[in-house]
């Protein structure tokens, strides 16, 4: 008797935990109830078998507060002993498993709504490193100057000629016992070196032996005295050109009287 009371608190104890369990974890219901249609497992058959033994080393220390008990204990164990007898041991069985799948699902519920770990803060972006500065750019550089034009040489001036010197007279006084020199220049009808003696001549013999030209290089001139053709006093020596003439007269020019001019003379004449 005091078995059947004891085992039917701890089916009303099973019962209410179960059912406050099942009340707890509501979606795991109908797992329960598939798992019950499909029949207890093997783990569970093992389950049920260790939680009997437990209950029955427990009877033991039990027994005695149990004969103590009062007389209303007594009916209180006879009435429910119907309950023992009408209660099927795989139903007492089921509510120990099921206590034990609640236990299992409560761990894995535990589990679920454990918090995962704080996810690990990113690393801080690494700063790309400042881009180099460009280097500074070349200063052009700078533009050729033109060099100033060079002045243009002056043409060289053309030395003038020099002015003729005035040709004094070069020949002397005039003698009145002797033949003399009294005039030596130029033509003023040709290009000719004039001389005019004071005594008159018959031919120009005498002046071609005795009267040298030369031009301004010193060199020799070519050519003949002539008399003049209304003058037989003047001898004429023509030339090419107008220029600067040097006349040698010698001592031995003679005229038609035979007087000798008796000195020599030399000076010059420009023709033009």
């Amino acid at each position: 008797m005091n078995k059947a009371l004891t085992l039917g608190v701890v089916s009303v104890a099973i019962t209410a935990g179960t059912y406050f369990v099942l009340h707890a974890i509501a979606p795991q219901r109908h797992v329960e109830e598939k798992r019950q249609q499909q029949g207890p497992t093997v783990e569970e058959v093992f389950a049920s078998e260790l939680n009997l033994a437990a209950i029955d080393s427990a009877e033991a220390p039990a027994a005695a507060p149990a004969e103590a008990a009062p007389a209303g204990d007594t009916a209180a164990a006879d009435e429910a002993a119907p309950v023992e007898a009408s209660a099927d041991p795989a139903a007492a069985e089921a509510p120990a498993d099921t206590s034990d799948a609640g236990n299992g699902d409560m761990g894995a519920v535990d589990a679920a709504a454990a918090p995962a770990p704080a996810a690990e803060p990113a690393p801080a972006a690494v700063e790309p490193p400042p881009a180099a500065e460009p280097p500074p750019a070349a200063e052009p550089a700078p533009a050729p100057v033109a060099e100033a034009p060079k002045p243009a040489a002056k043409p060289a001036e053309k030395k003038k000629p020099a002015p003729a010197k005035p040709v004094g007279p070069w020949w002397g006084a005039e003698s009145p016992n002797e033949l003399s020199l009294v005039y030596a220049g130029s033509a003023a009808y040709k290009k000719a070196v004039v001389l005019m003696f004071n005594g008159t001549f018959d031919s120009a013999a005498s002046a071609d032996q005795n009267i040298k030209v030369k031009d301004a290089a010193g060199n020799a001139v070519s050519g003949k005295w002539e008399l003049g053709a209304s003058n037989k006093k003047m001898l004429v020596f023509p030339v090419a050109k107008n220029g600067r003439y040097t006349v040698t007269v010698g001592s031995g020019v003679t005229d038609r009287n035979n007087r000798a001019l008796g000195k020599k003379l030399a000076g010059p004449v420009q023709v033009q």
